[in-house]
């Protein structure tokens, strides 16, 4: 059992924990996050923690975790008819062969979703919001505490602009909070309870989902590695933006795009340079000399919707993450009985891919893994 310590900041005048006693095992109160064999537990006294390590439990700390934060530009009333990224990826060959993610549900880990935008209209959308404690919000009506979750759900999934339009959506709304500077962000048990919806087809949905897409990040951490790895292991294929600080060089990406079980992806521009934001670097739970990301695509002004009936261009790891994460739906539609067998799904993403243009300073080779995403062969 691991537990994860967190404030209650929804009801404070309750015990901070109670621990017991039943059939001789030690019991803890808190949110029972059953997909990841976790709980989330109010904030505990250093006794408290003490007990409940020397009885085997894995402790870990209500961290805060990021938003793969992207750049925007105005958002207008009408669609704008550039969709430049779904020509990028030769998405007419899978058009070609009427593959448009039909049976196959996304997972998305964002902070929500416009359900009432056009590009999801008579689209099956579940929805949930966590409190920063872990525990889900009463109200399961969509929303979206920004607009980075409706323009990533969009590129998944959206009618006009989404790689995968038949598929379904289940959004977990759990970066909920902004900072001084406009960031969204939320807590690890917000994203671990959106996990645990997801993964195990929790209340509102019809079953776990077939692909997650995570447009976040995070300081890497073994036990979370471990969870991420559990998920690839059962049949889940988790596929990741992997961060915009490659500005700053080498081993500036986060998890868990770093992550060896996750499929990270990185951002080209229109000519197929990858863009000097996207991260890389080091494969975390697997030996050098590998790097991260797995492949890459289009991330940079990509028109996706927004809240409102609008549309924007946004740049960012966070576009490429959920284009890589539809082409799993359109796979998934393709070969559905190999629906869990991420191994083989991951696989064929990277066959799906073409190379770069060679660059003097090989920034391409370091930074774009397999390639470009191709469906010019699907």
């Amino acid at each position: 059992m691991e537990l994860l310590a967190s404030r209650r900041e929804d009801k404070p005048r309750r015990p901070t924990v109670a621990i017991g006693r039943r059939d001789g095992h030690k019991v803890v109160r808190g949110v029972f996050l059953e997909a990841l064999g976790a709980a989330v537990v109010p904030e505990l006294s250093q006794a408290q923690e003490s007990a409940l390590k020397a009885s085997g439990a894995v402790i870990l700390s209500n961290d805060q975790v990021g938003l793969v934060h992207p750049t925007g530009a105005a958002a207008t009333a009408t669609p704008l008819p550039d969709a430049w990224h779904l020509d990028s990826i030769r998405i007419e060959a899978a058009r070609a062969k009427n593959l448009a993610g039909r049976g196959c549900l996304i997972g998305v880990l964002d902070t929500g979703i416009d359900a009432q935008h056009p590009e999801f209209r008579g689209k099956s959308i579940a929805f949930r919001s966590f409190k920063p404690n872990g525990s889900p919000n009463k109200t399961v009506r969509a929303k979206d505490y920004d607009a980075h979750g409706t323009h990533v759900s969009a590129l998944c999934a959206g009618e006009t602009v989404g790689v995968a339009p038949k598929a379904d959506l289940a959004v977990a709304a759990v970066l909920t909070r902004r900072d001084s500077q406009g960031r969204m962000w939320g807590f690890r048990a917000q994203i671990l309870a959106g996990l645990n919806w997801l993964a195990s087809g929790g209340d509102g949905l019809p079953r776990r989902v077939d692909v997650l897409n995570a447009s976040l990040g995070g300081v890497p951490d073994r036990d979370d590695y471990d969870l991420y790895s559990d998920f690839r292991v059962r049949g889940l294929t988790v596929v990741a933006a992997i961060g915009n600080n490659g500005r700053h060089g080498v081993d500036t990406h986060g998890a868990p795009g770093m992550y060896e079980c996750a499929l990270a992806v990185g951002a080209v521009d229109r000519t197929d340079i990858v863009t000097d934001f996207s991260a890389w670097g080091a494969i975390y739970g697997a030996p050098p000399p590998g790097l991260k990301p797995d492949l890459v695509a289009p991330g940079h002004e990509v028109i996706s919707a927004v809240p409102g009936a609008r549309y924007a261009a946004m740049t960012g790891t966070s576009m490429a993450s959920p284009l890589v994460a539809g082409t799993v739906a359109l796979l998934i539609e393709q070969n559905p009985g190999l629906r869990s067998d991420p191994d083989w799904l991951i696989g064929r993403i990277l066959s799906l891919t073409r190379p770069l243009p060679t660059q003097p300073n090989m920034v391409n080779i370091e930074r774009s893994g397999n390639g470009v995403l191709d469906l010019a062969t699907i």
